[in-house]
């Protein structure tokens, strides 16, 4: 474990000599910035609660690919500058096992998505506190879940990295998440009885339950509460099958034994690299 923590500090150091941490950092405050300023040009006379709406409505369609965008960027970055630099060769020619080494850099990889989402949870806690307070804990609670789905995307990726270039891996990433997007939605038409079909009722199921399933938080009803609330008299267009419910315990005991086994498969893959 000791080795491992030594991996991880080493990680963290490169990442910031390749200024990435740097460019995180600067994202989230333009990205965070630019939200806060949105209100004022596109709708300058709103206040308290409406301005909140608006805010939160912006945040919840642009901070979730955001942390993706960071996530799938550590995934293809943090194992393979090792191997393309050669220094992959060196550090496990030293008395560190490939378990450790493939144990330190999920550490940092885990540690800096970690501080990434706290980083946005901190702006947006500010940007609401601005407006009165009020719908931090909800958006935190949606921050973290969606900082969860994107770390099994980064473990993905840094998985295939050990033996594929990061923009193949990154492509394939991608392409995991879009299927996923798609399972989800038939799932939640399935479950809101859209889908009665015979047929696409169990394959829909079945792919759900065989895909990881992503946690979902508050976030997205308590939107539509605060929007009711505002327009009582409005009719807003819900996706087909309604809204995702929010996660169950089983759905986070569901998501720590995929992130498990993909863990296991990270040190597997590490373990059979030639180097």
């Amino acid at each position: 474990m000791a080795r491992a923590a030594l991996v991880s500090a080493y990680t963290l150091v490169e990442l910031r000599r390749r200024r990435l941490l740097l460019a995180f950092v600067v994202i989230e405050v333009l990205l965070v910035a630019g939200i806060g300023i949105a209100p004022l040009v596109v709708a300058p006379g709103s206040t308290g609660e409406a301005r909140a709406l608006f805010l939160l409505s912006v945040l919840s369609g642009t901070l979730g690919p955001a942390l993706f965008i960071c996530a799938i960027a550590l995934g293809m970055t943090i194992i393979r500058q090792d191997v393309d630099s050669g220094a992959l060769a060196a550090i496990l020619a030293k008395p560190l096992s490939r378990s450790g080494y493939a144990a330190g850099k999920l550490l940092a990889a885990i540690a800096t998505l970690a501080f990434v989402d706290g980083l946005f949870t901190a702006g947006c806690a500010i940007l609401l506190a601005l407006d009165g307070g009020g719908h931090v804990g909800i958006l935190a609670v949606d921050l973290a879940a969606t900082a969860a789905n994107a770390a099994l995307v980064m473990v993905v990726v840094m998985i295939l990295t050990v033996h594929w270039t990061g923009v193949l891996a990154a492509l394939v990433g991608i392409a995991v998440l879009f299927v996923e997007s798609i399972v989800a939605t038939l799932h939640t038409a399935v479950q809101g009885g859209t889908i009665t079909s015979s047929f696409w009722r169990p394959v829909v199921q079945i792919a759900y339950g065989v895909l990881p399933r992503a946690l979902e938080g508050d976030l997205a009803h308590d939107i539509l509460q605060t929007s009711l609330r505002l327009h009582p008299g409005a009719r807003p267009t819900l996706p087909p099958g309604g809204l995702p419910a929010a996660s169950a315990p089983g759905d986070v005991v569901a998501w720590a034994v995929w992130l498990a086994a993909l863990c296991v498969a990270l040190c597997v893959a590490v373990r059979r690299k030639q180097v």
